[in-house]
């Protein structure tokens, strides 16, 4: 009988809950190692192919305000007897 992905996930996760620091320990050292690690590798590809690298954040020009219509009486009595007439 195979178990689905979703329930291995929550078994999983219950185990690593359960886990005290220390236990968890050689792990986070591993994924602090290998996001070093990475940091440096990007680092150099970056540096080797500059067309890659992310450009710079660019500030966001401020969105500009839209002036809200006004609409006039007439207008909302026409479109109220419109829409009860032709629904």
């Amino acid at each position: 009988m195979s178990i689905s992905l979703f329930r291995r996930l929550l078994m999983v996760g219950a185990k690593w809950k359960a886990m005290s620091d220390e236990e968890k320990k050689p792990y986070t050292d591993q994924a602090a190692a290998d996001k070093t690690r990475f940091e440096e590798e990007i680092k150099v590809y970056y540096e080797e192919n500059p067309e890659s690298a992310p450009a710079a954040k660019k500030k966001a020009a401020p969105k500009k305000r839209v002036k809200k219509k006004v609409v006039k009486e007439e207008e909302v009595i026409q479109y109220s007897c419109l829409f009860l007439y032709c629904y």
